[in-house]
């Protein structure tokens, strides 16, 4: 069994089956993260990665070949597999608005820009909703930190950054205060 599995993998790539050369339907059952809106961090990372590992991240980046390229059916056939998998990964309500976009690349892209954008004002706003809401409660004093740390944590990431370090300090100084 060892054996077939390394014969396989020493296959060369343009003379494998495509089912030899790509496992994507296999994991397109169980996607690591079902994006909700709220975790596109964790989610986008699990895709990327997803892609990385069956070779597939080109699907994001590079515009798909010609029709007439000899390369075009085999292209199509795993654009169908990535998107299904994007597809599957993410909640209706955030899939159902950008459903008709492809190829994949372009959905990707629309995912970055709603999601990704550092001046993610919507998420922004929220995250400074719960920091100001913030009580202590009945937690511990430690328990208590450790909220208020992990908001100040998701802030660093939505809230639009500065290059200049004094002005970036001091802006984390003035919202901790």
């Amino acid at each position: 069994m060892a054996e077939e599995a390394s014969e396989i993998l020493s296959i060369p790539m343009a003379l494998a089956a495509p089912s030899e050369k790509h496992s994507i339907v296999k994991a397109l059952t169980h996607p690591a993260y079902t994006f909700d809106g709220t975790n596109y961090g964790s989610w986008s990372t699990a895709f990327l990665e997803f892609l990385n590992a069956h070779r597939l991240r080109h699907h994001l980046t590079d515009p798909p070949p010609k029709e007439t390229d000899l390369t075009y059916a085999e292209w199509s056939s795993l654009e169908s597999g990535v998107c299904t998998w994007l597809c599957q990964s993410i909640t209706n309500t955030i899939m159902e608005p950008i459903t008709q976009t492809h190829p994949t690349r372009v959905l990707w892209q629309k995912l970055v820009m709603k999601y990704a954008n550092k001046s993610n004002v919507s998420k922004t706003v929220r995250l400074y909703e719960d920091l100001f809401s913030c009580k202590q409660g009945s937690r511990s004093l430690q328990a208590y930190y450790g909220a208020i740390e992990a908001i100040f944590m998701n802030v660093e990431v939505y809230q639009p950054s500065s290059t200049d370090h004094e002005t970036l300090a001091r802006y984390k100084d003035e919202l901790r205060a």
